[in-house]
């Protein structure tokens, strides 16, 4: 996606990785205000401290970190599950480019079979939205992917890369904003995953 100046931008290119083994650490989650969950992890990307070059801090949205598909019908029962898919880590890199800051995000996602699953296709959607430029629809992006369960192949490992540039304002740093992402859910969804946290 082409830049605009003075407006954020963003975009991505997903790409999957099989991998033998699962080796990335769940992200540690905790409760924030209402509904508000905070991963945070030990590189610069998630430095809060204000200072020139920091970067935006990344947060996922509570309740949204997962989502499960069920085969058609009205059933619901664990049995139903077509695949379910989960944010199992981030992290990514920020430069300063005059009155913009510039921000790669990896998002790692894992998608799991369920015992309804007759494909070996998932589709899912997530967002990536900074609150600080709604309600202006460029402050969020409903990002689709696409991925293939490699033969009979329980679980994948996809990563997607979202590139973002941000406009800074006057007095402001790249460390002052917030980005949020999470699975775009419908309101069964969030009830599903309400009702079933693990």
């Amino acid at each position: 996606m082409s830049t605009t100046h003075g407006r954020i931008t963003l975009g991505h290119d997903g790409r999957t990785r099989r991998l033998r083994k699962f080796v990335h650490g769940r992200v540690g989650l905790w409760l924030v205000g209402f509904a508000l969950v905070a991963g945070l992890a030990g590189c610069g990307l998630f430095d809060r401290e204000k200072r020139p070059g920091a970067c935006p801090r990344f947060l996922i949205l509570g309740g949204a970190e997962e989502v499960t598909k069920f085969r058609p019908g009205t059933g619901r029962d664990v049995t139903d599950v077509a695949f379910r898919v989960s944010v199992a880590d981030f992290n990514g890199t920020c430069g300063y480019d005059k009155n913009t800051v510039k921000v790669t995000l990896n998002v790692v996602f894992e998608v799991e079979r369920g015992p309804a699953s007759t494909s070996r296709d998932a589709a899912f959607q997530y967002f990536v939205a900074i609150p600080e430029f709604h309600p202006d629809p460029a402050g969020k992006r409903v990002l689709p992917v696409s991925v293939r369960f490699q033969g009979a192949a329980p679980q994948l490992v996809f990563v997607d890369a979202v590139n973002m540039t941000i406009p800074i304002k006057d007095k402001q740093l790249g460390a002052d904003y917030e980005v949020y992402l999470g699975f775009q859910l419908t309101p069964d969804e969030i009830e599903w995953n309400r009702t079933h946290r693990r």
